[in-house]
């Protein structure tokens, strides 16, 4: 929807595709689960977009991710707090989730962007091209589309949290879901640290340490956790297998002559 909109509606449904199968494998294959914003950043340039507008379209897309948690967790945690009047973390989280939230929408109003226009000094080149890049961001709440997408962060998130009642369920995991309507979503912004490949380590730690808070045993709390990774490397897998398919093989096969492409296996174009 936001690539859509900077585009004109130019890009097609599979291109579109495209963008998130890759974006998706990328974010499973390197740490920080990042990577695969700045490969669509670089993707969504050969659709006629200016390099500050595809960029900022993803800036927004992890944005609109991120608050989309954020509030899922804090409204989570607003529902259990009979549980947060006995874990102190969760209220350190709320009121960090609550000063996100707050700066996040104070960062891209008018009166901070004003303000923020008139202190920079645009002599200087790296900044001109920050303050472009911040522009085009701070242009997408005035378009229905930032809304929309907004909304489709938060059934996204709301999935994640059914998936792993789901697999609680499975699991024969006695976890309270209302319990798990803040504690997924915050496991989830832990795991984007640059510091593992797809959240791997770091998920089970906080799915572990939260759960036992609780009563729940480690290693039901570990099983879950090495469950919902498999299913994110399943995921991860399928846009791999996109991306070599669609990207790689096409640039292979162009290179190759018809003998060593008949070598390989490979269909041949040239033939």
């Amino acid at each position: 929807l936001l690539i859509q909109r900077r585009s004109g509606n130019r890009i097609g449904f599979w291109n579109l595709m495209d963008l998130s199968l890759v974006g998706l494998f990328f974010n499973t294959l390197v740490p920080g689960g990042i990577a695969g914003d700045f490969i669509r950043g670089h993707r969504a340039r050969q659709y006629h977009l200016k390099g500050r507008e595809a960029f900022a379209s993803v800036i927004i897309d992890r944005l609109l991710g991120f608050l989309g948690l954020m509030v899922l967790s804090t409204a989570g945690a607003i529902l259990c707090w009979s549980t947060a009047s006995t874990f102190e973390w969760q209220k350190f989280l709320i009121c960090l989730y609550i000063l996100g939230i707050a700066g996040a929408v104070a960062l891209i109003s008018p009166p901070v962007s004003g303000w923020i226009h008139h202190y920079a000094p645009r002599s200087n080149a790296l900044v001109s091209k920050s303050l472009k890049l911040y522009d085009a961001i701070a242009a997408y709440p005035r378009h229905r589309e930032f809304w929309t997408a907004f909304v489709l962060s938060l059934i996204t998130g709301g999935m994640l949290i059914g998936t792993i009642i789901l697999l609680s369920m499975a699991f024969e995991i006695s976890v309270p879901p209302i319990y798990l309507i803040w504690l997924v979503p915050t496991v989830g912004i832990l795991s984007t640290l640059p510091i593992s490949l797809s959240g791997w380590g770091i998920r089970e730690a906080g799915y572990v340490f939260f759960l036992e808070q609780i009563g729940v045993p480690t290693a039901q709390g570990l099983v879950l956790s090495v469950s919902f990774g498999g299913i994110v490397l399943f995921m991860g897998a399928l846009g791999g297998i996109w991306y070599f398919s669609s990207t790689l093989f096409p640039k292979i096969n162009k290179i190759l002559t018809p003998a060593s492409a008949e070598r390989f296996g490979l269909p041949n174009r040239q033939a």
